[in-house]
């Protein structure tokens, strides 16, 4: 029933809706919160100060589809805080590769200097795909915090294909 409203709450996009939505970010049940979050980041204002710790607390659920909508929430705050909860899932070997890609690319987008710390977690992982989309998100980001550990990694990678491009993306830092 709740997942009901809250999906019309979206589709009408009734922002009045928006101070029962947050109290529902935290029910028991799993479509609940889910939807509620949907809810939320669609009818918040962006980078809304009142919603930061919401999205935050959303980072450390154990539902991989709430951390995906939150990863939404959270695009718009661009600082160091918000840079250390989207990179949350690179450090937890339980998230899936879609919510790691999206976070490498949340990151990347937020284009401050302080996601880079957490962009790099990126290059440890051994799939190849999140390897060369950190790759892409520290070219983005632009900055010579990744040239240390960038060195690091190239030194240790086996793939040809990824360690060329790792040189690409050093030498244009």
């Amino acid at each position: 029933m709740k997942e009901a409203a809250l999906v019309a709450v979206q589709a009408k996009k009734l922002a009045a809706a928006q101070d029962k939505v947050r109290f529902l970010v935290a029910h028991r049940k799993v479509e609940v919160r889910r939807e509620a979050m949907r809810a939320l980041v669609l009818l918040s204002k962006p980078a809304d100060p009142q919603l930061f710790d919401i999205y935050g607390k959303a980072m450390q659920d154990e539902d991989a589809e709430l951390k995906m909508i939150a990863l939404d929430g959270l695009a718009p705050y661009a600082d160091a805080r918000a840079a250390q909860y989207i990179g949350l899932p690179l450090i937890d070997d339980r998230s899936p590769k879609e919510l790691k890609l999206k976070a490498i690319q949340t990151l990347g987008g937020l284009g401050i200097p302080e996601a880079v710390e957490h962009t790099v977690r990126g290059l440890f992982d051994d799939d190849r795909e999140i390897k060369l989309a950190t790759l892409a998100a520290l070219e983005k980001l632009k900055s010579d915090k990744a040239s240390r550990p960038l060195q690091e990694f190239i030194l240790r990678e086996q793939d040809a294909e990824v360690k060329a491009r790792a040189n690409t993306v050093l030498e244009a830092l």
